[in-house]
Formats: structure tokens, C-alpha cells, sequence
């Protein structure tokens, strides 16, 4: 205990010594000419930043600086491991200024400000935390370590996992407050301060664009995920043996891979809330990622890649490219591993969560014909129109009721699905318009004798969002 303090003596002893010193320190450094980005007149304000923070921790300590990071350090890890995130943190972010030129010690402090504090708050107030992680990584440890794959690697991961995924129970809300900071005009004033205030520049996003065949659309976490591990991939040669270096094409191809499965997002009406459906333009590359891991692991990967042609299939068709779909299912013939009759059959007998048990038709309808109608208030016409297209696959498999009488038809259901949803958005005076703008929502008499339909659960890709009206 008695060494402890008298290090931490030490350290403040000299930490007071440096600052004395710091102006004279890099004032002499670029009067004897020994930095020539500090000897030159224009300089970017971060790269003077990064130089005085290195100047500072090197006076600040001499010879003992390595014995007091070390210190410090293991003091980190050790509040890490005891949960004490918030200690942790500020004591790494102590470290960074001492150390700036090793990656994991921001990617420590990242890694709690991205993932162990958010936790520790309501939902709603989580997102600021993993934004704080964002920027410490690229404002501040790319600016001091431009060459470290690692430092891309955990960037992107933040937006291709933390955001994208449902990591915690407020992925959503993650989703929904990046997309609004990105629901702009691209050519806009505004969107072009956005862009460079979070260091996206035009030329490497049409690089990304070009290689991959497909625009980025940054309201989604995967295009902001994409874009930087193609950064850390474009670094020098010699990088490419590091761990991280393999780590970031994975990143790259799992934000490929959530592009084509929710890349396109839909925002609800009176509120931002953010729902997120395929990008059918990701789905070739996403395929091709697909086809260079099955290079590597052929047989662990065989089943997801089934999964993910079945899934394809259907996005395409949702999408309103039924024809595309129907060829990729011929072309898919001999890889899946069941024959299909029809795309209607594949149709059927599609999940859309990987959790959930098989489900009835009945059930399987109702979502449709939900998620059309949502999907129709929010503007999104294609896939509102797939949905109902979908809806209609799934109603003529129904079987008939029982005691002889005819089955209800299709406009039937869809005005039952109509009026139970009609009964909650009229009372919203704001909704007007756009309920004037679905067709399914017209002339309903709620008197009118309809079908049953079950109440669903939860609806695909999460559009359950989309409802102004719910408390979600």
C-alpha cells in the first residue's frame, strides 16, 4: 500500500512538472526543426492535439512512465473484472494520454463506454454512451494509431454488432436515434456537415459502393460498419498477417450479410422509429461472402447458408421481384436440401425468426396483413405490397371452416385486419392523411360481420415499430 501511494505521489509530482513545461517543450521541438508536421504552418488541429498529449505524457514521467502505465493498467484490468465500469473507464482514459500509441488501451476504454456502462441506464439514455465509444475510437485512437487495424476492427464492430444486432434490450432505440441522425437530404448542407462531423468521406464511400455493387444507405448501422472495416482493409500490405486484420473482413462480411436481411429502413409516421427490412440490392454480395467462407468451412457453414437462400428467396419476392425469385430458386434447387414444388411452398413453410415455433396459418396471415397495413401508413408501398402478396399465398392454404359453409375470402380478412387497426389510429387526428393513402383502411364499417383472426405477437423484421400508436 505504502509503494501504491508513493507512486501516485510520483505521478502527480511529475504530471504538475509537465504541464510547467509542456508550451516550452513543443515550443523548442519546432524551433529545432524536430517534428516537421508541428514545423509546418498549416496543421490539423487533431494531429497538433495528438503531438502536445504525446509531448505532455513523456515529460510527465521520464523513466518512470513505463513502471506507472504498467501500474495503471493492471489497476484498469483489475476494476474490469470487479464490474467497476465506470472507474475503469476514466482510469483508461488517464492511460490513453500516457500511452496514446497503443491500441488496446482504447479499445479497452471503448469497449466499457460501448458495452459494460449502457446497462446501468434506463434505455432511452443508453445510446449517448454507445455514441461516446464511436468517438473515442475515431476522433481519438485513429488519430494517434492511423495504421492499427485493431482500432478499425472494434470501430465497425460497434456499429456492425452493438447497433445492428439486438445485443441488449435497446437495439431498436440504437437503430432507430443512428437512423434519424442520418434521415437527411443527401445533398443537403446539413447532410454534408453530418457526414464530416462523423469522418465519412464521399470518394471512399463511392469505393465501397463500387466494390460491393450496391449504394450505402448510413441510417443503417451496417453501412457505417462496412465503410469502416474497408478502411482498416485498405491498410498497408504488412497488416494483412495481423488477427485483426482477418477479424475486420469477417466484420465486413457480417455487415454485408445484415444489409441484405435489414438494410432498408422505413421510418413510422409521427415518430422516429425506425424499422429495418432486406436490401435486396446486397443480396449478390452478401452471397458471394456466403460462398468464401464455405471455402474455409464448407461443412459447419452448409446449413446456415440453406437458410439464408430459403430467406432470400422471400426477400426478393417481398420485394416485388417475383420473377428474380422464382429463378433463384431454380438456381438453388440443388443446394437446398428438400425439394421445393413451387415457390408458394417455400413461401409457406418460411420462418421468420430463427426462435420461434412452427406457426399456424391463421396466426401466419394475421402478421401479413399487419405488417402490409403498417407498412402502408409508413409510405413504404413496395413491401407493403409483398406483404399482402404474401398474405395471399398464405389465406388460400387455410382450410375451409367447418359445417359446409364457404370460406371466408381474402378481402374478408383484410378487412378485419383493417378495422381492428382503424379502431386505434382514427383517434389520432395526425394520422389522417395518411390513412387516407391506404386502400384497405377506406369505407370500413366496423358492424360488419369479418372473419376471426388470432392477435399476433410479433411481426416480422420487428415492424411492430412502425405502429404511431404503440407504446414501443
Amino acid at each position: 500500500m505504502r509503494r501504491q501511494l508513493a507512486s501516485l505521489l510520483l505521478l502527480g509530482l511529475s504530471l504538475w512538472v509537465a504541464v510547467q513545461t509542456r508550451g516550452r517543450l513543443i515550443e523548442e521541438r519546432r524551433l529545432l526543426g524536430l517534428d516537421a508536421v508541428l514545423g509546418k504552418g498549416a496543421v490539423p488541429e487533431a494531429s497538433m492535439a495528438a503531438e502536445r498529449q504525446i509531448v505532455l505524457g513523456s515529460a510527465a514521467l521520464g523513466v518512470f512512465r513505463a513502471v506507472a502505465i504498467d501500474f495503471l493498467w493492471l489497476r484498469a484490468i483489475h476494476l474490469q473484472q470487479s464490474r467497476n465500469y465506470f472507474e475503469a473507464a476514466a482510469l483508461a482514459s488517464f492511460i490513453t494520454s500516457l500511452q496514446p500509441r497503443l491500441p488496446e488501451i482504447w479499445n479497452f476504454q471503448a469497449n466499457n463506454l460501448a458495452y459494460n456502462i449502457p446497462p446501468a441506464f434506463p434505455p432511452a439514455e443508453r445510446f449517448l454512451w454507445v455514441r461516446r465509444g464511436i468517438v473515442l475510437l475515431r476522433d481519438g485512437a485513429l488519430v494517434f494509431n492511423p495504421e492499427a487495424p485493431a482500432v478499425y476492427r472494434d470501430l465497425a464492430r460497434v456499429f456492425q454488432h452493438k447497433i445492428g444486432l439486438d445485443f441488449d434490450d435497446a437495439g431498436y432505440l440504437y437503430r432507430s436515434e443512428l437512423a434519424q441522425l442520418f434521415d437527411l437530404d443527401p445533398g443537403s448542407p446539413e447532410a454534408r456537415a453530418r457526414y464530416g462531423e462523423w469522418r465519412l468521406e464521399p470518394e471512399f464511400i463511392g469505393r465501397v459502393e463500387a466494390t460491393h455493387g450496391a449504394e450505402l444507405d448510413f441510417r443503417t448501422a451496417e453501412a457505417h460498419g462496412l465503410y469502416w472495416a474497408e478502411r482498416g482493409l485498405r491498410l498497408e500490405p504488412e497488416a494483412e498477417a495481423s488477427w485483426a486484420f482477418a477479424q475486420l473482413r469477417d466484420v465486413a462480411g457480417a455487415s454485408i450479410r445484415q444489409l441484405s436481411s435489414g438494410g432498408c429502413p422505413v421510418r413510422a409516421p409521427l415518430r422516429a422509429r425506425y424499422a429495418f427490412l432486406p436490401d435486396v440490392r446486397f443480396i449478390p454480395a452478401a452471397d458471394e461472402v456466403f460462398q468464401q467462407d464455405l471455402s474455409r468451412h464448407a461443412t459447419r457453414l452448409e446449413e446456415l447458408y440453406q437458410q439464408f437462400l430459403r430467406r432470400t428467396i422471400a426477400y426478393l419476392f417481398l420485394a416485388g421481384q417475383v420473377e428474380e425469385a422464382q429463378a433463384r430458386l431454380e438456381a438453388s434447387r440443388r443446394r437446398l436440401d428438400r425439394e421445393y414444388a413451387s415457390l408458394e411452398e417455400l413461401l409457406l413453410e418460411l420462418e421468420w425468426s430463427e426462435q420461434a415455433g412452427r406457426k399456424d396459418a391463421a396466426l401466419k396471415l394475421a402478421e401479413y396483413l399487419d405488417a402490409h397495413l403498417l407498412l402502408a401508413l409508413a409510405g413504404e408501398r413496395r413491401y407493403a405490397e409483398g406483404f399482402l402478396a404474401l398474405a395471399r399465398v398464405v389465406q388460400k392454404s387455410l382450410a375451409p371452416p367447418p359445417g359446409g359453409r364457404a370460406p371466408p375470402g381474402f378481402d374478408d380478412y383484410l378487412r378485419a385486419a383493417a378495422r381492428r387497426r382503424l379502431g386505434r389510429w382514427q383517434r389520432e387526428p395526425r394520422l389522417a392523411e395518411a390513412l387516407r393513402g391506404v386502400p384497405a383502411l377506406r369505407g370500413q364499417a366496423r358492424e360488419a360481420p369479418e372473419p376471426a383472426l388470432p392477435e399476433p405477437g410479433g411481426l416480422p423484421f420487428a415492424l411492430e415499430v412502425l405502429d404511431p400508436t404503440s407504446d414501443g
